[in-house]
């Protein structure tokens, strides 16, 4: 099944600012911080999936892992997972890498602190609709 790509902009996420009309305010606060997850991420994106990099325990979560490629060198220049929760319930899954290697996932953009990968993944929660990403670090 294909990644939603509808769904990847933050649905469920986006909160609605400035209700009395401070349009400044929603700039500040959503779309910035939006615009500079999307900055370092959509490169990877654009290199397209790595097939079978990563597996969820839960049905509801769709996770890929997406690598850009650094033309000069030839080699990874970075590593994003991406995770979705498809499900209007909240849910914990098991995020498993299954490429030896990565040792550390630090949250894009969530001001969550970087942490080190145990067994091959970590147990992620993920409310209604949400999106989490996270960079892998050799």
């Amino acid at each position: 099944m294909p990644f939603p790509w509808a769904i990847f902009f933050k649905v469920g996420q986006i909160r609605v600012c400035g209700v009395s009309g401070n349009g400044q305010q929603w700039i500040e606060e959503v779309w910035k911080p939006l615009a500079r997850e999307l900055e370092q991420v959509l490169p990877a994106i654009a290199a397209g999936p790595v097939e079978g990099a990563v597996s969820a325990s839960s049905e509801a979560v769709r996770a890929r892992v997406f690598r850009r490629t650094s033309e000069s060198e030839g080699e990874s220049a970075g590593a994003y997972l991406i995770a979705l929760n498809t499900g209007r319930k909240p849910v914990r899954a098991r995020l498993t890498l299954n490429q030896r290697g990565w040792r550390r996932a630090v949250p894009v953009g969530e001001g969550g602190e970087p942490f080190d990968i145990q067994q091959g993944g970590w147990v992620d929660a993920l409310g209604p609709f949400e999106v989490h990403i996270y960079q892998l670090v050799r």
